[in-house]
């Protein structure tokens, strides 16, 4: 089959490679050509080229400076820019350059099966389509791979204990818009360190945080239904609209975060430290708050009082604050590091 494509090919290659040589040579030996031809293909190539830089100039919009573009330029400017941002890829002038070839040998063989039944073009016009149409299948399905390949290493690497490894892939989800479209829903980043993180408007339903640093994150609007945030380090992290129905935020250390206007119902926040927290408007039906400590700066919602369970920071002594401040700490530990963490506890008391 390749030698059959190669010898319907062949016209075409030998045809380009004479006209090359023609033109080079013109410009090279213009004395052994007559002088009308030479002529002529000056006269080709300079209005060829003046065509070119014309056409670059109005793509760039010169000689328009402090005057608007109108909006045909605006698109065609825009489309320029993003069309030269995915051919800089070394994947996708791989996938130029397949499609370039793919469609020259669908074009040979679309031009075969117009010649006679029976002639060399028109027998070998299907083979061609159909190798051709293999091919271009067989690219999609391996950059198709390769991109599922890559988002799986992002997201991964996303739930690194380095934070800056950590920011930069959650930079990378955000850019190609996977904090959207479900891929983070039900991952695990257990203990990740994603302190400043930038994730408004994410799909993070059913994801694990446990033992995870967000300090100062941003999450607003995020979906974070059935969640699990316990033990997690969410201090003056920023909450506000989001959806936390049924989250399990036990011993999550909310101090300074903000929480207003979000959907807190059914969550769980048992032992969770609330101090300084702003909670106006947030919905707080069947909220778990047993244990759950908080103070006289921790904004509830209207008409909202903390039930009996919670504990009041104010009304502590200074012993009763240190035994919690230990009980705390001790049960926010991983349940596997939760002895030599005492050990260290202990010994740097």
């Amino acid at each position: 089959m390749p030698a059959l494509l190669l010898e319907c090919l062949t016209p075409f290659v030998v045809l380009s490679a004479l006209f090359g040589v023609a033109v080079a040579s013109m410009h090279k030996r213009p004395d052994l050509w007559p002088p009308s031809l030479v002529t002529w293909e000056r006269a080709v190539y300079t209005r060829g080229v003046a065509t070119w830089e014309r056409v670059q100039a109005a793509l760039r919009g010169d000689g328009q400076q402090g005057a608007a573009l109108n909006p045909m330029q605006v698109r065609v400017r825009q489309a320029r820019s993003r069309m030269l941002d995915w051919a800089a890829s070394p994947g996708n002038q791989l996938t130029l350059y397949v499609a370039a070839s793919a469609a020259i040998a669908l074009l040979v063989g679309l031009l075969g099966l117009a010649q006679p039944q029976g002639s060399v073009w028109n027998r070998f016009a299907v083979p061609i389509i159909s190798v051709t149409l293999a091919i271009v299948v067989l690219d999609w399905l391996h950059r198709r791979r390769a991109d599922l390949l890559e988002k799986h290493r992002v997201i991964r690497q996303m739930g690194s204990r380095s934070n800056p490894l950590a920011l930069d892939a959650a930079r990378i989800v955000v850019e190609r818009n996977w904090h959207r479209d479900g891929s983070l829903a039900g991952v695990g980043f257990e203990r990740a360190d994603l302190r400043g993180l930038t994730l408004s408007s994410a799909h993070l339903a059913r994801a694990s945080f446990m033992y995870a640093g967000l300090r100062d994150s941003e999450l607003m609007f995020a979906n974070l239904r059935d969640a699990r945030l316990g033990s997690a380090d969410l201090r003056s992290a920023n909450l506000s609209f989001s959806d936390l129905e049924n989250a399990v935020l036990g011993l999550a250390d909310l101090e300074n975060a903000s929480l207003g206007r979000c959907s807190l119902r059914e969550a769980h926040l048992e032992g969770a430290n609330l101090r300084d927290a702003f909670l106006e408007h947030a919905d707080l039906a069947g909220v778990h708050l047993e244990q759950a400590i908080y103070n006289g700066k921790t904004r509830w919602p209207q008409d909202f009082a903390p039930p009996a369970t919670a504990i009041n920071w104010d009304t502590l002594g200074d012993a009763e604050r240190e035994w919690f401040r230990q009980w705390r700490w001790y049960l926010s530990q991983d349940a596997d590091e939760q002895p030599a963490a005492m050990r260290l506890h202990q010994a740097a008391m």
